[in-house]
């Protein structure tokens, strides 16, 4: 056990973005983009599950964002596939 205890509640809303063609991107920058969208959280969900209490509850924030809301939603078509992962 920490020495803070236990989560009872783990909320993950982390996320990046890279801006820019997609046929243009580095490969290193579009796998730093889906290790910190989708395997991040997937990773902390996992580790925090394994000690939880029963009844914790574990959030996964993914993203629906719709054209209106990004103004550049051409340039990061990648975050929106990456954070689509966490969506079930």
């Amino acid at each position: 056990m920490r020495a803070s205890g236990l989560l009872d509640v783990l909320v993950v809303n982390a996320g990046i973005v890279v801006f820019g063609d997609a046929l243009e991107h580095a490969p290193d920058d579009v796998d730093r983009l889906f290790r910190i969208n989708l395997l991040a959280p997937f990773h902390a969900a996992v580790k925090e599950a394994i000690q939880m209490p029963d009844g914790g509850r574990i959030i996964l924030c993914g993203n629906k964002v719709r054209k209106s809301i990004v103004h550049r939603l051409d340039e990061c078509r990648f975050v929106h596939q990456s954070k689509g992962g966490l969506i079930s």
